[in-house]
């Protein structure tokens, strides 16, 4: 699927849900005879499922636009281990336990765990414990939100 198309969804909705209080997180077109589009969405207090149905009526007008026939619009929630992967997120999943792998170690450590404190310039904050981390985000291999 060209990215361009990825592009315009996203330009075109993330506005909308921003109006009706959710953040767009992510969008993706898997392309087939009838293709899907879904859309990850947040906020603060969860997604629940009649949101999810809300923010389905709220966009299928927009996205009928980019399909000429049949496709399968789906909303979900970013689920509870979600992997953190645009800038972002790092401050909206704030408060949040994370496990970062790091693509070289800091101060000793290749992995870190801990309540994410957002960031701070290009440094991702993170505490865990008493120790306190800040490190460049360039240097995150991958995060994902811890579920417990």
């Amino acid at each position: 699927m060209k990215e361009g198309l990825l592009s315009q969804i996203e330009n075109l909705c993330k506005p909308i849900l921003a109006r009706a209080g959710f953040a767009l997180l992510e969008v993706e077109v898997h392309p087939g005879k009838e293709p899907r589009v879904i859309f990850i969405i947040y906020k603060p207090e969860g997604v629940s499922i009649a949101d999810c149905e809300r923010v389905t009526g709220i966009l299928s007008e927009h996205v009928d636009q980019f399909f000429a026939g049949r496709y399968h619009l789906e909303v979900s929630s970013p689920g509870l281990d979600r992997e953190l992967k645009r800038r972002e997120e790092f401050d909206l999943f704030k408060g949040r336990e994370v496990r970062i792998l790091l693509k070289r170690p800091i101060e000793g450590e290749d992995t870190v765990e801990g309540i994410l404190e957002g960031l701070e310039g290009e440094n991702v904050r993170l505490r865990s414990g008493a120790k306190a981390f800040a490190f460049p985000l360039e240097v995150v291999q991958k995060a994902r939100l811890i579920f417990k």
